[in-house]
């Protein structure tokens, strides 16, 4: 499968799971899903936006940090992320990110379920 960046499914999500402003989410994935994969999408992070801190059940979640810094709250810890880092979401733990800066910033993000 083959994707070109124009071909994505944009959306933009309003005070996404208890966050501040407007989260851009382009998706990687076809309408049907592939394997364990739930979700893989560029986000796009405007100042002062955020997703709220939310559990993960029965899946992980995995962050790559392309642009600019982020705050994550890594199950309770606050971490400033840049360009680079990687973090994950295991099952049953939380998190959430803001943009504190004056800066966009962005991230690829990867929900994948438990196998059963």
């Amino acid at each position: 499968m083959f994707l070109r960046a124009n071909e994505r499914k944009v959306e933009r999500k309003e005070n996404l799971r208890g966050g501040d402003g407007t989260i851009v989410m382009g998706s990687f994935l076809p309408d049907e899903k592939l394997f364990h994969t739930r979700l893989i999408s560029k986000i796009e992070v405007a100042p002062g936006c955020s997703i709220g801190r939310h559990a993960h059940t029965g899946e992980y979640e995995a962050y790559y940090f392309l642009e600019g810094e982020i705050t994550l709250d890594d199950n309770g810890t606050t971490i400033k992320a840049l360009p680079g880092d990687f973090s994950i979401c295991f099952d049953g733990q939380s998190h959430g990110f803001r943009n504190d800066t004056k800066e966009p910033a962005s991230l690829l993000a990867f929900i994948i379920t438990k196998a059963e």
